[in-house]
């Protein structure tokens, strides 16, 4: 049996309401229609080509996603383009698109709150401003149960996001007791995380510039990349629908994307 989109999307919008939202972020439905009748939903990180192929494999009629498949405005719809060439991918399937983004790195028990978690940090609080009741804000801090070097740390980062390698700045020995944390690419709250005091940034994307500066400024920083440190949401995702689904007594059959959309490789 299936049930509309537009009851699902009440479901994610408990967890991560768009209220949360950065200004002018990409969130909500994307592809589709909120009368669409729905029986299967691939959570996944991303919105690529190889997704979309796997939830026309899986015949899933919704793809919740983090990172928008829409982000700047589609000029044309040709099919030499590829991003209009995969919204048309998408209609011509009959796949819709939901996207929580920056609403779900700031909701409780979102992005953040579970990187925080598989980091072992305790005594968790929030790095900003909350943006309204049901958020601590975009980033999280807390105390690492064992105080250690940052090397140590480093390998520990990625080991536990199961990453293939991190990328770290500061002195090998330097020791990290309290530590911030920010899903995706968090450099621009690098003077928050300074303020409150923590020893280091766990962050993605981070420029050359940005480390340099906080190495001037005797700050560890550590970047397991944009990817490693927020592709857990989607087991997250499915393990929230899959539980408002048993609650509701619907019948809802929702799958974890088993695609890596880490575009990087390492030699």
């Amino acid at each position: 049996m299936s049930l509309p989109i537009r009851e699902i999307i009440e479901w994610l919008e408990e967890l991560a309401p768009p209220s949360l939202a950065l200004h002018g972020d990409k969130i909500g439905l994307q592809v589709g229609s909120r009368a669409a009748a729905v029986s299967r939903v691939l959570t996944s990180l991303d919105v690529t080509e190889e997704v979309v192929e796997e939830a026309v494999r899986l015949d899933a009629q919704l793809i919740v996603a983090h990172h928008a498949v829409l982000f700047h405005p589609l000029h044309v719809l040709i099919d030499d383009d590829h991003h209009s060439a995969l919204a048309m991918k998408l209609v011509r399937a009959g796949v819709n698109v939901y996207i929580a983004h920056t609403n779900l790195d700031a909701a409780v028990g979102g992005i953040n709150d579970q990187l925080a978690s598989r980091l072992g940090l305790i005594n968790v609080r929030a790095l900003t401003q909350p943006v309204s009741g049901n958020s601590d804000g975009i980033g999280r801090i807390g105390c690492l149960a064992t105080v250690m070097p940052l090397a140590q740390f480093a390998i520990e980062v990625r080991d536990r996001l199961g990453v293939e390698r991190v990328r770290y700045v500061g002195r090998p020995e330097q020791q990290v007791g309290t530590v911030a944390v920010v899903g995706g690419a968090g450099a621009s709250y690098m003077d928050q995380t300074l303020e409150s005091g923590a020893d280091c940034l766990v962050t993605g994307d981070l420029k050359y510039h940005d480390a340099l500066e906080a190495y001037a400024r005797g700050f560890a920083l550590v970047d397991p990349g944009h990817n490693g440190s927020e592709r857990f949401i989607a087991n997250t995702m499915r393990d929230f629908l899959t539980r408002k689904a048993v609650d509701c007594g619907r019948a809802l059959h929702v799958l974890a994307s088993k695609v890596s959309t880490e575009p990087f490789r390492f030699a």
